[in-house]
């Protein structure tokens, strides 16, 4: 009567619920246990089990478990380790006739051993499951109104540091070293005095060293900082499903905040400089594509295709096209950058409205701003740093001089603006910042009234 554990342990299976057993008892026939019955264990003969009924300590017998419980798919690697461990004991090698001969009952101990060794792994499985679900926070854990709060103020301090920026990345100085000091006197300012807006009130706009007037720049941007913060909290993360996962809402505030200060940063370093800096545009489209695993509506692929488009689109008529026709770019090539930035963030159409509602905007301002003045003025960065290209090309020889020359020659901004509206210099990447912000915050609303009127799928 030869047997094997794997066949009897398949039987057990087909017999489930009268082996759910916490404990062995003793079978004796004297204190009147009731046998579970004979099963096969070979091809040659039975082999009688006798097990006691499972019970609570007080004579009534409990209700076997849900089988279902111990086949989920989802324990299984939990499962598997504890039987391995239980056949390392000896619960699951082969037994042999002579120790079938000598205590049948043996068969079934060792078999309900290793059962209890699956219902255990299956039962620690699921309370370490449970106890995950009850603590990974998500958006429905958080009341709104904290919500609002914390990005508003992280929008103020962030803002703040967004004027260091927006003074020291077009010159090329460090953004972290040394310590925000005062731009009359240059002494340092307290962290009193760098209260975002509440600061600029309390010292009525002037600053606490030497009394000098503080530009009112520095508190409109911490305060476009914290609207942009605002803005994308209730048009963005509150619309998120409630049971988005905290890590994932915040990394996707984190994203849209740094592309909205960034953008920030640019339009107003343009509106002084004429100038668009890389770290800006080229770091923005690379936070655009690596992002879109966290944005629910893009795409690798729309993502990428954006960022060309919106790279050419300005590139080959303009810049490329432009200067063989006219000797010199019409647009400069920061532009076309800003414009890649928003295709990289949302898609094509992103691209085109970027450049599109950017053209229709700076028109408007255009025509508005020479209508009241009657010019275009230059920004007067702009004016000071041509004066410095002219001296110092006075005062070169030599190969630097010449190096200096072609500089000047592929500078869009080397020569004096002609008089007139035709001629007028104008800060076109506030306008396509504009245009970007409106497509972050009403793409949806944007998209979809366009290509309806549109009559597009």
């Amino acid at each position: 009567m030869l047997a094997d554990f794997a066949s009897f342990e398949e039987s057990l299976h087909e017999r489930r619920p009268a082996f759910g057993l916490d404990r062995l008892e003793s079978a004796d026939d004297e204190r009147g246990a009731d046998p579970v019955g004979e099963r096969p264990v070979g091809a040659g003969g039975f082999a009688t089990v006798r097990l006691p009924r499972r019970g609570n300590g007080t004579g009534t017998p409990e209700p076997p478990r849900d089988t279902r419980e111990h086949r989920s798919k989802s324990h299984g690697l939990g499962v598997s380790c504890e039987l391995e461990r239980a056949r390392r004991k000896g619960l699951g090698r082969r037994l042999s006739a002579s120790e079938i001969l000598e205590d049948p009952r043996g068969i079934g101990h060792r078999a309900l051993r290793l059962y209890h060794a699956r219902d255990d792994a299956v039962a620690s499985s699921r309370r370490k499951d449970a106890a995950l679900e009850t603590t990974l926070l998500t958006l429905a854990d958080f009341p709104p109104l904290f919500l609002v709060v914390t990005a508003v103020a992280l929008g103020l301090v962030f803002g703040s540091f967004l004027n260091v920026v927006i003074h020291r990345l077009p010159r090329g100085e460090n953004l972290a070293y040394p310590p925000s000091r005062c731009p009359g006197c240059g002494g340092a300012i307290a962290v009193r005095d760098n209260v975002p807006i509440l600061s600029f009130v309390l010292l009525w706009g002037r600053a606490r060293c030497c009394k000098a007037k503080i530009s009112p720049r520095y508190p409109l941007v911490e305060l476009i900082g914290g609207l942009v913060a605002l803005a994308i909290v209730r048009t963005i993360v509150l619309e998120l499903p409630p049971d988005t996962p905290a890590w994932k809402f915040a990394l996707l505030f984190v994203c849209y905040l740094a592309l909205g200060l960034g953008l920030v940063a640019a339009a107003f370093i343009d509106l002084e400089h004429l100038y668009l800096p890389d770290s800006i545009t080229l770091g923005g489209t690379v936070l655009g594509i690596a992002s879109v695993p966290l944005r629910p509506d893009a795409s690798f692929s729309e993502s990428l295709v954006g960022a060309v488009l919106g790279f050419l689109v300005i590139w080959a008529p303009f810049i490329a096209l432009y200067e063989k026709l006219k000797g010199r770019p019409g647009m400069g090539l920061g532009d076309a950058k800003l414009v890649m930035l928003a295709g990289a963030w949302f898609g094509w159409f992103g691209a085109v409205f970027a450049l599109l509602a950017g053209a229709v905007q700076a028109t408007a301002v255009t025509l508005a701003v020479f209508a009241t003045r009657g010019k275009l003025e230059e920004p007067e960065a702009v004016r000071a740093e041509r004066r410095a290209l002219y001296e110092a090309i006075e005062n070169a020889e030599g190969e630097e001089r010449a190096q200096l020359e072609r500089e000047l020659a592929l500078d869009p901004l080397a020569e004096e603006p002609e008089p007139g509206l035709g001629g007028a210099r104008l800060a076109f990447g506030p306008f396509i910042v504009l245009a970007i912000l409106e497509m972050m915050l009403f793409g949806n609303w944007i998209r979809a009234e366009i290509l309806g009127a549109m009559v597009l799928p």
